[in-house]
Order: structure tokens, then C-alpha cells, then sequence
């Protein structure tokens, strides 16, 4: 049983039944006996009800999404989950007007115009928003657990000619823009969904710029091992760059220096138990 939804009325159905058997017991006490043995079977029936008719509305995964929405407007999770479902069910146009009313309560969250323009791709409809558009909003986004997933999506589905409305270039460059924010890993909410994001960037432009903002954000964790190796990375794109455009190499190795300075006061500390 869902007892959430039947326990409120517990206490006044025991309420009239004591009252019941008060009286009961002043005309006719077998009719109370009858009452008393009642009880149980009438808080059963009156649960197993309330349980059946929860369990028709809560079983469908569309009522479920749609009253938990309705309910919660101002909620952004109940409203992009909504808005998932209409999309993963055949419903393109509902799931974008959805999430792109979600998406004027909530314009810090640029994972919403992504997953409008992801859904837009899936069904071979034009998005009210453009990767242009996105990026201009870059800027004003804050933490959304939704950014890395939707993205990566959006890359692969043009990459692997599934969006025939957007071209790699314009992936590369919002990934390219998302990568550049500040403070990229509070927008992810965690260190390794940015060096995730930043390994996509790295896969599609080969540059030193991606390694060596993962070396900074993994040493600025105290994970120095794991930076210089993304140091080492950066080192060999830096050495494969063209002709004619400065090399970031000096700039790489006094890092790398840094880095192992860092180790070596860490070991230091180690060995004397400070």
C-alpha cells in the first residue's frame, strides 16, 4: 500500500468507528461486536481503493511526468523531465513549446535551448534557437547537470550526419565557447564533467589550449599526477602546431615546472608527517 495516501484518514475513520461502537454498545452489544470486527476490513478496502486508483495514474510513466508538471510549474527538474518524455514519445512539438517555456522561467540554463535544439534534430524540425543564439548566451549560464550530456549529443548527431541543420564547425565552435567560460567547473557542478567537456574540444581541435586548462583545473584539485600527464599532452600539440604560429611550448614546460615543484613540497610533507 501507498500509505501516504490513506494515512491522513486513519485517525478520523477510527474516530467514527469508537463513536460508532459507543453507541453500539447502548442499544445492542452484538452490533457492536459486529462494528469492532468491521473496523479492520473497512480500513483495508478503504486503502486497497485509494492504492488502486494511485497505482493507475503513477504506473503511466506520461501521467506521472504531466501532473507531477502540472502541479510543480515552477519547478525546472519536473518540467525538463516533461518535456524528455513528450520528446522520447513522438511528441517533437509539445516537448519544445515545454521546454521552451521552461526555458524563459529558467534562461541561466542553456542545457534547455540545447536539448530543444537536440529534439529539433531527432524529428528533422527547425529549432526556435540556433547554436549562434546559444552562444551568445553563454555568458549568463550558470550550473546545469544537463550541459555536458546535451552537448555531447548535439556534437554526435551532427558529426554523424543525423542534423542536417547545423554543420561540425558551429558544434566545435559552441563546444569550443562552452570550454572558454571562467569558471567552468562550477557550471558543470563537478571537476571531471569539465575535463570531459574539455576532451571533447581537444578530439576535434588538437590544440594546446584544452590540455592545458585540464592540467590547471586538475592541479588546482592538488591532482598533479593526473595534470601532468594532460601536460604531456599538451607538449606534443604545442610541438605539432603550424609553421608561422607562436608556440605555447615556453609556457607549457614553466607550468609543467610549477607542477613538479608542487609534487615535490606534497612529498616532502608526506615523508616528514606534516
Amino acid at each position: 500500500f501507498e500509505h501516504r495516501n490513506y494515512m491522513p484518514m486513519i485517525g478520523p475513520l477510527f474516530a467514527v468507528m469508537y463513536y460508532l461502537v459507543y453507541f453500539a454498545n447502548m442499544v445492542h452489544r452484538p452490533a457492536a461486536k459486529r462494528a469492532v470486527l468491521s473496523l479492520p476490513v473497512i480500513v483495508i478496502l478503504f486503502s486497497g481503493l485509494l492504492t488502486h486508483q494511485s497505482a493507475i495514474i503513477w504506473s503511466d510513466p506520461g501521467a506521472l511526468f504531466r501532473v507531477w508538471a502540472l502541479e510543480h510549474p515552477d519547478s525546472l527538474r519536473a518540467q525538463r523531465i516533461y518535456g524528455q518524455y513528450l520528446g522520447i514519445n513522438q511528441q517533437p512539438e509539445l516537448a519544445i513549446q515545454t521546454l521552451d517555456a521552461t526555458f524563459h522561467k529558467f534562461s541561466h540554463d542553456i542545457s534547455l535551448p540545447l536539448e530543444i535544439i537536440n529534439i529539433s534534430c531527432r524529428y528533422d524540425l527547425q529549432a526556435p534557437y540556433s547554436i549562434q543564439d546559444i552562444e551568445n548566451m553563454i555568458l549568463n549560464a550558470r550550473y546545469s547537470d544537463g550541459i555536458l550530456t546535451m552537448t555531447k549529443t548535439l556534437i554526435d548527431s551532427i558529426v554523424n550526419k543525423k542534423c542536417n541543420h547545423y554543420e561540425i564547425p558551429e558544434a566545435i565552435a559552441l563546444v569550443s565557447a562552452i570550454s572558454k567560460i571562467p569558471n567552468l567547473q562550477k557550471l558543470l557542478g563537478q571537476l571531471s564533467p569539465a575535463i570531459e567537456l574539455l576532451d571533447t574540444v581537444y578530439k576535434y581541435q588538437p590544440l594546446p589550449t584544452a590540455p592545458i586548462r585540464q592540467a590547471r583545473l586538475l592541479a588546482s584539485a592538488g591532482l598533479y599526477p593526473e595534470a601532468l600527464k594532460y601536460i604531456e599532452k599538451a607538449k606534443t600539440a604545442a610541438q605539432t602546431k603550424k609553421l608561422f604560429v607562436p608556440s605555447e611550448l615556453p609556457k607549457i614546460i614553466e607550468f609543467e615546472a610549477q607542477i613538479k615543484k608542487m609534487v615535490k613540497i606534497d612529498n616532502n610533507s608526506a615523508r616528514h608527517g606534516v
